[in-house]
């Protein structure tokens, strides 16, 4: 097993984790589904939650994801993945969508692309009913 996990190069990746909450059913969204850019792999989700500190009103589903720096994508001028640069890359326009990998089978990946004329949604710590959190 160590031989296969070190010759994955897991180990020696720079990821970035961030939290995508979707309105709907994610039903065909499995863990391990890759996060594109314009069809190029760029992260996979990491962990899928019916509620992650929510208010129970918010039915929101919450959807784990990792972006993989090595990918070399560009977070739309950011040149990395910091909270900083994906934010900067929201307002230019980012957003995150459910697309389907296989009619057959019904499996879903995140699709993340510019769409400059729609309106981005935020979840903060207010959002989520949390008053004082510290995270690392």
């Amino acid at each position: 097993a160590a031989v296969i996990a070190i010759g994955s190069g897991r180990f020696f990746r720079d990821t970035y984790p961030f939290i995508l909450y979707f309105p709907g059913q994610v039903d065909g969204l499995r863990v391990g589904a890759s996060v594109r850019y314009k069809g190029v792999q760029i992260g996979s989700v990491t962990r899928i939650l019916p509620h992650y500190q929510q208010k129970p009103t918010d039915q929101r589903i919450p959807v784990f994801i990792e972006l993989d720096e090595s990918t070399g994508w560009d977070a739309g001028g950011a040149n990395d993945f910091s909270p900083d640069g994906i934010r900067a890359a929201i307002d230019r326009g980012l957003r995150a969508q459910l697309q389907t990998e296989s009619l057959l089978t019904g499996l879903l990946f995140v699709q993340l692309d510019y769409q400059p004329n729609t309106p981005a949604t935020f979840v903060g710590l207010s959002d989520l009913g949390i008053k004082d959190a510290t995270f690392d």
